[in-house]
């Protein structure tokens, strides 16, 4: 399998944005939704980008997450809201 490498920051914010939706419950998958199947609850979750692993970690007073890290994952995010707001990506989204 190859792994494509060639990424942006703004795609990395949107996976974050899914894998928020996956581990808050709230992106069920599969069949059987309806019946309380495939729903995903966070517990831990390592991201690895540009040779430096994140690690998120549900705790009872909340998610383990250090302030540099945080501050990593909120730069993607960033980077996915100026993405959405460029003209330039809207037009090849749009054709």
């Amino acid at each position: 399998m190859t792994i494509n490498n060639n990424y942006q920051d703004w795609e990395a914010g949107l996976l974050l944005l899914i894998l928020k939706d996956l581990w808050n419950e709230d992106l069920p998958i599969g069949g059987e939704k309806n019946v309380g199947r495939g729903i995903l609850k966070g517990v831990l979750a390592k991201i690895q980008w540009n040779r430096q692993e994140i690690t998120i970690e549900e705790k009872k007073d909340g998610l383990d997450i250090s302030p540099s890290d945080l501050a990593t994952l909120n730069s993607f995010c960033d980077s996915l809201q100026s993405a959405i707001h460029n003209p330039k990506l809207k037009e090849a989204a749009n054709g």
